[in-house]
């Protein structure tokens, strides 16, 4: 893949910015979706493939991304955008990092989080899972029973009777 360096200019501030991409005709893509990079003249270096220590900061990255973006649709192309690379680069990476697709692990953070509001709070279930990204109600269910072998409602009121108990 290729290494090419530009400049991110930010209110005024120009920050160095290195952008991983497979060709040249990749990285023109991925620049022209993010409009306050400015090219060089130049890529600066060649590699072929990205050195551990970036990848595990990248894979980084996306996880911090996901737990503070949750209540947004969280696409590969958006994710791929978050870290500057192709998106068939991140799955890569990502899969090879953790031995599941990002769709799985945004999905059991999602999962999570639910299970969480579920037991912490007295929100009601639809608004739990507008807050979790899920724009139709009964997506929301349906995965959460698949995840968890009981509806929503199931598991809120399972928790609150076992704490009642004992």
């Amino acid at each position: 893949g290729g290494r090419f360096l530009f400049d991110k200019i930010a209110g005024g501030q120009t920050d160095a910015v290195i952008l991983y991409a497979g060709s040249a005709r990749e990285a023109e893509r991925l620049l022209a979706a993010q409009p306050d990079l400015q090219p060089e003249a130049e890529p600066v270096a060649w590699a072929d493939e990205r050195d551990e220590d970036e990848n595990e900061a990248v894979i980084r990255s996306i996880k911090q991304y996901i737990e503070t973006h949750l209540d947004h649709e969280l696409s590969r192309k958006e994710l791929a955008n978050h870290v500057f690379l192709s998106e068939s680069y991140i799955s890569h990476i990502w899969h090879d990092a953790t031995g599941c697709s990002l769709k799985d692990y945004v999905t059991a953070v999602r999962m999570e989080r639910a299970r969480k509001m579920l037991r912490e709070t007295a929100l009601p279930v639809s608004r739990i899972a507008a807050l979790l990204g899920y724009t139709h109600f009964s997506n929301f269910s349906n995965m959460f029973r698949k995840k968890n072998r009981l509806s929503p409602a199931e598991y809120r009121k399972q928790f609150m009777e076992g704490r009642q108990g004992g």
